[in-house]
């Protein structure tokens, strides 16, 4: 998940599950995605803002 946020480089962009999550998908798993994504915090220009130091 946070390859994906660094990699993604792009302004506006919001990260979410989209239909992407089944009902067999481990609580945890999707725990960790929104976990990560709240660390990741957003981007300002070309700087990382984290949410989490």
């Amino acid at each position: 998940v946070l390859k994906c946020c660094e990699q993604s480089g792009r302004k506006n962009h919001i990260l979410n599950l989209n239909h992407g999550l089944l009902e067999r998908t481990p609580y945890e798993n999707v725990q960790h995605f929104v976990n990560v994504a709240k660390e990741f915090g957003r981007v300002e220009g070309n700087s990382l803002v984290r949410t989490i130091q």
